[in-house]
């Protein structure tokens, strides 16, 4: 609800460890739309405590993961203030993917939940080959923040689910220089809605990526472009579909 409501949520994997025939994963960090978060050990080595996916529906977890051991942090007691501490867990590495959350939200406010999650992931040193044991990988702030900087506005209407894929008319149509492009997936999937020109060559890719159920509206600016006529085609699943737009300067 949380998620659908705007607000990106992050959470701690678990402490629980490996086992080899079910996921480890501290509910909600199994949820759709939480960004989990594992440990690293002072190696940049999985912690052998960080708990492990997949979730029971098969998606990978933990998506990210963070330094989560011997984190330095603050204490207060005993009459002393500020004195320094450590701890370990995936309590203290979920802090910092928040805090690294916080500045891709300033670097791109517009970013739905689903799109932060989908930055951090990119950021990871395992995008090649995500894996129930770190995911994604080890989390980059420098790079997601640049990602931030360069994804497209995307906003997600969550009225009611849609019962199938579709792909409107953007609107305005004609338009100059920004339109927006609405479609709608019934079901948890991979969606790539790209631009291509009349010669076929793809010339921006809007959105790709692992996308919950919900309607969504897509801002396209064309003014790197030149007028004319292209095209926009959603891929989302086994549904594709492609549709006309002009644009007039």
């Amino acid at each position: 609800i949380a998620a659908k409501n705007g607000i990106v949520v992050v959470n701690s994997a678990g402490n629980y460890g490996f086992n080899p025939d079910r996921n480890t994963l501290a509910a909600p960090a199994d949820g759709f739309g939480v960004l989990t978060v594992g440990a690293l050990n002072t190696s940049g080595n999985r912690a052998n405590y960080s708990s492990v996916g997949l979730t029971v529906d098969g998606r990978i977890k933990p998506d990210i993961m963070a330094m989560g051991s011997s984190n330095v942090t603050a204490r207060s007691g005993a009459g002393n203030t500020g004195f320094t501490d450590n701890g370990s867990g995936t309590s203290f590495s979920c802090p910092l993917v928040s805090g690294v959350v916080a500045m891709i939200l300033t670097a791109n406010p517009n970013l739905t939940p689903t799109q932060v999650r989908e930055i951090i992931r990119e950021s990871g040193n395992n995008t090649a080959n995500p894996d129930r044991l770190v995911g994604w990988g080890t989390l980059n702030a420098w790079t997601a923040i640049q990602l931030a900087k360069g994804t497209v506005s995307v906003s997600q209407e969550f009225e009611e689910l849609p019962t199938g894929y579709m792909l409107e008319q953007n609107f305005p149509n004609p338009f100059n220089p920004t339109t927006n492009i609405k479609f709608s997936i019934p079901e948890y999937t991979q969606v790539k809605l790209s631009v291509v020109d009349m010669t076929g060559r793809e010339v921006e890719v809007l959105l790709n990526s692992v996308s919950q159920a919900g309607s969504y509206n897509v801002a396209f600016d064309a003014s790197r472009l030149a007028s004319g006529a292209y095209f926009y085609r959603l891929q989302a699943g086994n549904f594709v579909d492609t549709k006309k737009m002009v644009y007039l300067k």
